[in-house]
């Protein structure tokens, strides 16, 4: 069996994976990314496919990181290119299905910038989440706007 916590501390040993951020933002970020990798390696027994597996999460933070500390200084289409790193990262650390031209970076700009109260790291990684669900490519649908109704067919 693997050593989980061996594993983890690569992340919180990793100091170049909070760079730029204030400590909140950093441990909110370590916090998430061991948490994802004790879910991701438990019960692995092969060392070199976890240590692999903890690469690629430390992948998506800092292509997170990239973002959240660069968002002022670049303009909308490097943001976009960013954004389009994280998911694509993001999909390969957690076996999801990303297809870029089904996910709107513009639209998902927009659903960043609208999630007010939220820390930005956070928001980071639920658009991620949401941009690359469990899907075929094939098949994927752009993503809806956050507040989108659905419709009634109940009222005709």
């Amino acid at each position: 069996m693997i050593d989980v916590e061996a594993a983890v501390g690569m992340i919180l040993e990793a100091e170049s994976l909070t760079d730029g951020l204030n400590d909140e933002d950093a441990d909110w970020l370590l916090n998430w990314g061991a948490e994802r990798a004790r879910q991701l390696i438990k019960g692995m027994t092969d060392q070199e496919a976890a240590g692999e597996r903890v690469q690629r999460i430390m992948g998506v933070m800092r292509a997170a990181v990239a973002i959240s500390t660069e968002r002022v200084e670049h303009p909308a289409a490097d943001q976009g290119a960013a954004l389009q790193t994280l998911l694509t990262r993001y999909a390969a650390a957690f076996d999801r299905t990303y297809a870029p031209d089904a996910v709107s970076i513009t639209d998902a700009l927009s659903v960043l910038k609208g999630l007010s109260g939220v820390p930005l790291l956070e928001k980071l990684t639920q658009i991620a989440e949401k941009a690359t669900a469990a899907r075929p490519a094939a098949k994927s649908q752009p993503m809806p706007p956050e507040n989108s109704a659905k419709p009634d067919h109940h009222n005709h």
